[in-house]
């Protein structure tokens, strides 16, 4: 299944004792909408398409992410990031935004 999404962030998670996984955080500014991909645990098959990435994820999503909407938040969907990162510390996990584009 293709998600493309109209603004997107990457998130790198670390948790003691467990492998590191990259997150697709996602989101729409009509309807204010977001949503998390599965994951992955590399960057291996992250693949840059000239104006876009595609990455597929752990559950078979594929995520295409166009390189303009890197970090493109609506103040709604920047709060719930912040949020999840915030509740990630409070739990000893490190969440942090990680760019793809220079």
């Amino acid at each position: 299944m293709g998600v493309r999404a109209e603004g997107w962030v990457i998130v790198h998670i670390t948790r003691a004792g467990e492998k590191d996984i990259y997150k697709v955080f996602a989101s729409w500014i009509d309807g204010d909408r977001w949503r998390v991909s599965s994951g992955t645990f590399d960057k291996s098959q992250l693949k840059d398409q000239g104006d876009e990435f595609i990455w597929p994820q752990a559950s078979g999503s594929v995520y295409i992410l166009p390189k303009e909407g890197e970090g493109l938040l609506t103040a709604y969907t920047c709060t719930v990031l912040d949020d999840a990162i915030k509740g990630a510390r409070d739990q000893g996990t490190t969440m942090k935004r990680i760019k793809l584009c220079d």
